[in-house]
């Protein structure tokens, strides 16, 4: 299949649909396997959704008595998760699990409890992602994979994975102990890692996760540098595989933004949005390393750049309020935040305003000085005697008359002025009473890594 692209797609996808239909008994179980395998390779994940709940409803008789049948239930739990529709992925799993008990007798141990391992680690994660994660229950199925399999490379996975759920329950709930759980979690995982010996890449994968997880731990406990060390390892080992991480690219990026370094922190958060189809569960740390590149923007006043951020965070996290407060601010800021020129221009209304208001202050300063500009006259009153005679000689004594503008035209010629330079005025401040425009105010990113 590796010459099969886009254009010929059709062809071979209608070639491997006969094959399933003239197909029986295990054979067809196979048929069934890589024909999902080749949808997925194609991102057609409804596609295959389809056609396992098609497989999965007709011919009972030939396929619910076999053993081999409990992988379709697999095979859509994994396309369902693939669309992010994790409580019907749970009911498939679910269905995995129950097929795979009631066949227990027909399986080796070893393969069995590796299955039933597996079987419990899918229905965990599809818990975990479920809404703001259902982590009671998470917990409970990651446990019982461990315990199906305690030396398999599941259980290395699951302990991984209950480290993540320690750490968020750490967040909520304020007890750091947790934390010192989710350290021995991910320690105990590495150790159950490096006595296996078969399937490397597989291997460095998962450890590759767990130095994620632990270079969170350490993020966490306020020790930047040894999270940044963890974080590197974890993409060595990742270089190995050939694969790549969103959450890691990610979590690096916030590294560098807590040390200042934004050059370096926009180009993790960048990487981690180019690895968006190599990861199923990449589209949240996708959503969030826009997130992110906003909030960056905001505070270097690129309001339209922001904007489109989080504009995208939202595209591949509609649930992301953070996204969407900071997107209201991003266009409140736009309007009032961008050069004054610019901001009165942007608008026909606008511009015509600012005409309007320039023409006032104009008038108000030429028109008095050409038609004389209103007086008000001030008199010194002669001192005089009982007689009337004045007490001074009045040939010394000065009559002053002091002209000056009437106050109310200075008035107005000063609101129209303040009003012109309305949207870079910051600060004001008279006697008690100050005022200050609003700085940009940040929500900090969740950091929790993700699961395996």
């Amino acid at each position: 299949m590796s010459e099969i692209n886009e254009k010929n797609f059709n062809k071979v996808d209608l070639e491997l649909h006969t094959r399933i239909r003239k197909a029986k008994g295990l054979n067809k179980i196979n048929k069934i396997r890589e024909y999902v395998q080749f949808l997925s390779r194609f991102k057609r994940y409804f596609h295959a959704e389809n056609v396992l709940k098609y497989e999965i409803r007709s011919d009972p008789e030939d396929n619910r008595s076999k053993k081999e049948f409990a992988e379709l239930y697999f095979l859509l739990g994994a396309s369902l998760m693939r669309q992010d529709f994790f409580y019907s992925a749970r009911d498939a799993f679910q269905s995995y699990v129950f097929s795979l008990v009631a066949h227990e007798s027909e399986f080796n141990t070893i393969v069995y409890n590796d299955k039933i391992a597996e079987g419990y680690w899918y229905l965990a994660v599809t818990y975990q992602y479920i809404e703001t994660y259902s982590m009671k229950n998470a917990i409970k199925y990651y446990k019982l994979s461990i315990q199906s399999s305690p030396d398999s490379i599941h259980a290395a996975i699951s302990k991984n994975n209950l480290a993540v759920l320690f750490m968020k329950q750490s967040e909520i709930d304020g007890d750091l102990k947790k934390i010192l759980k989710a350290e021995e979690q991910v320690n105990e995982a590495k150790k159950i890692l490096n006595k296996l010996t078969k399937d490397k890449k597989t291997k460095d994968f998962v450890l590759s996760h767990c130095c994620d997880t632990l270079g969170m731990i350490e993020m966490i406990n306020g020790h930047y540098d040894v999270a940044k060390k963890h974080l590197e390892e974890a993409q060595k080992y990742r270089k190995d595989t050939g694969t790549e991480s969103s959450a890691a690219f990610f979590h690096l990026g916030m590294i560098y933004e807590h040390k200042k370094k934004y050059k370096d922190a926009k180009r993790e958060y960048t990487k981690s949005i180019s690895t968006q189809d190599k990861e199923w569960f990449s589209s949240k740390y996708v959503s969030k390393a826009y997130y992110a590149l906003g909030i960056l923007d905001l505070k270097e006043k690129k309001f339209d750049s922001a904007e489109r951020n989080f504009k995208n965070s939202l595209r591949f996290d509609s649930q992301n309020r953070n996204a969407q407060s900071h997107l209201n601010l991003a266009q409140e800021k736009g309007d009032s935040g961008e050069d004054w020129w610019d901001w009165w221009t942007k608008t026909p209304a606008k511009k015509a305003t600012l005409y309007l208001l320039t023409a006032l202050a104009i008038m108000i300063v030429i028109v008095p000085l050409m038609i004389g500009i209103p007086q008000e006259t001030v008199t010194l009153e002669l001192v005089k005697d009982g007689n009337g005679t004045v007490i001074k000689d009045s040939s010394k004594t000065e009559i002053k008359i002091e002209r000056k503008p009437a106050d109310y035209y200075l008035v107005i010629f000063g609101i129209i002025v303040f009003v012109i330079l309305l949207p870079n005025i910051k600060k004001i401040k008279a006697g008690a009473i100050e005022f200050e425009t609003r700085d940009v105010e940040t929500i900090p990113i969740e950091s929790t890594p993700p699961s395996v």
